[in-house]
């Protein structure tokens, strides 16, 4: 069996000139191929976490107290350079504009951009960018000027931009954050595209989005790993609402009904169908 493709060991985290641990003694596993949920408040650590992986920690928040380990693709996360790493961790985080080089003024040459730096054939830049304009469903807007388009059509070719150079890990630090509802129903049937594809580390604060597409769950709490495991049976239990985390709509209005009414809820349904199917019995 292949060794997982990134290891977190005993891994905590104080940002310089703080003693307060932002991480705190987290050791978990994810699988190559895996679509692993990321999910906490807003003070759990999410984001240092994706940036430790992805080796941003070092190289722009040096002076840090770090322990324990982080090898992700069999290399050390907490020592390789950012340009090493680029090339097996794609991330995106929520401000998509921050992705943009504002140079280029055309989508097509944006999302060629990265490839152009490392060197890639002519041929592969073309073939690669017609091949993702395609997949993000974007082939129309290759003319447009990036700074010019909405905030659904910029997370589309940021996106494409961080898969150019086809990283084996795709890290989605809360992509839904700034869409409107049919700009998260993209990006969920984008992701679902390329689950089984990519190894994927989803943040994600609409949890609307996670059933059918996360294969397990990471729930942080103040730094510290309080769930690793099925994200249906912490969804279905009453522990999505005691570690601060929530649940999807229908969850949580199942879980409103139900304490209205005095009756135990049991197991909480976790997808909408499930949340009609309950709500039907309990007439």
């Amino acid at each position: 069996m292949a060794p997982p493709i990134i290891t977190v060991e005993n891994f905590s985290y104080a940002y310089k000139g703080s003693s307060k641990r932002v991480l705190d003694n987290l050791s978990f596993s994810i699988e190559e191929f895996e679509c692993c949920g990321l999910v906490g408040s807003s003070e759990a650590g999410k984001t240092t976490l994706c940036y430790a992986i992805a080796s941003i920690l070092n190289h722009y928040f040096a002076g840090g107290k770090v322990e324990g380990r982080i090898s992700t693709c069999g290399l050390d996360s907490l020592s390789t350079s950012l340009e090493a790493m680029t090339k097996h961790v794609g991330i995106l985080m929520q401000n998509a504009s921050v992705y943009l080089t504002g140079i280029k003024p055309r989508v097509y040459e944006e999302i060629a951009f990265s490839m152009e730096n490392f060197g890639m054939k002519r041929s592969t830049i073309v073939q690669r960018v017609d091949s993702l304009m395609g997949e993000m469903g974007i082939a129309q807007l290759a003319d447009r000027d990036p700074l010019t388009l909405s905030g659904g059509e910029m997370q589309r070719v940021a996106l494409a931009s961080v898969l150019a150079l086809d990283p084996p890990i795709l890290i989605l630090d809360e992509p839904s954050s700034s869409l409107d509802r049919e700009g998260v129903c993209d990006l969920s049937l984008i992701l679902r595209n390329l689950k089984g594809k990519k190894t994927i580390l989803l943040v994600e604060q609409r949890m609307e989005m996670l059933p059918g597409l996360v294969d397990k769950l990471l729930v942080l709490r103040s730094g510290k790993n309080v769930y690793r495991g099925n994200a249906e049976n912490f969804f279905g239990s009453p522990d999505c609402f005691e570690q601060e985390v929530g649940g999807p709509i229908w969850t949580r209005v199942f879980h409103e009904v139900s304490s209205r009414s005095g009756k135990p809820a049991g197991s909480l349904p976790y997808t909408y169908r499930q949340t009609l199917r309950q709500l039907d019995r309990a007439r």
